[in-house]
């Protein structure tokens, strides 16, 4: 499983400090890998670190200036079941994201 992965199934798991550790790795390997910067950004929603939260918001903007909630909701909607796609969307939410 690669370091992204570790991440994503943390975050999944309600392990969001880990999800933290593991999006970092990921980043590190690869630094413009929206798809991580996304489950760090959940985690810290979750963890309730909005101020690292929207630090990391404005990151993925400065990657992707469009993307929202709903964008990211349409996109994933296709790979993940709703309960696993609901903790990426309320923590992204949680951190400040906006919907639109």
């Amino acid at each position: 499983m690669t370091k992204f992965g570790f991440a994503l199934a943390h975050l999944q798991s309600g392990r969001y400090e880990q999800a933290i550790e593991w999006a970092d790795e990921a980043l590190i390997q690869k630094p413009g890998f929206i798809n991580a910067m996304i489950v760090r950004t959940a985690a810290c929603g979750h963890l309730g670190l909005r101020e690292q939260g929207r630090v990391w918001i404005e990151r993925i903007h400065q990657a992707a200036p469009t993307l929202t909630i709903n964008a990211i909701k349409d996109f994933l909607s296709v790979f993940f079941v709703p309960e696993a796609l609901a903790c990426q969307v309320d923590g992204l939410a949680k951190a400040g994201m906006s919907p639109q």
